[in-house]
């Protein structure tokens, strides 16, 4: 079960929607990420519950990221884009 949109990891039940999507059916859940916020303990702490989370890879540079992504102030996109 993926989950997609514009940012789904911003979403503040994000942990209760990966919650509720693993109870309702065996299919493993997985939310699509740019990756700009999982710098966040709380979001790692959030995704623990997903089988998998599937990064974006769109561009190979941190300009571009930025211009793409849009990621929060705090994260870094060189950080992102670097691994």
């Amino acid at each position: 079960m993926t989950f997609l949109g514009s940012a789904p990891l911003l979403h503040a039940r994000l942990g209760e929607m990966l919650r509720a999507g693993k109870a309702m059916s065996p299919i493993p859940v997985a939310p699509v990420t740019n990756g700009s916020p999982v710098f966040r303990v709380e979001m790692r702490e959030e995704l623990a519950v997903a089988d998998a989370v599937l990064p974006t890879r769109d561009v190979g540079s941190a300009e571009p990221y930025g211009h793409l992504n849009h990621p929060t102030r705090r994260s870094r996109s060189t950080g992102t884009c670097s691994g």
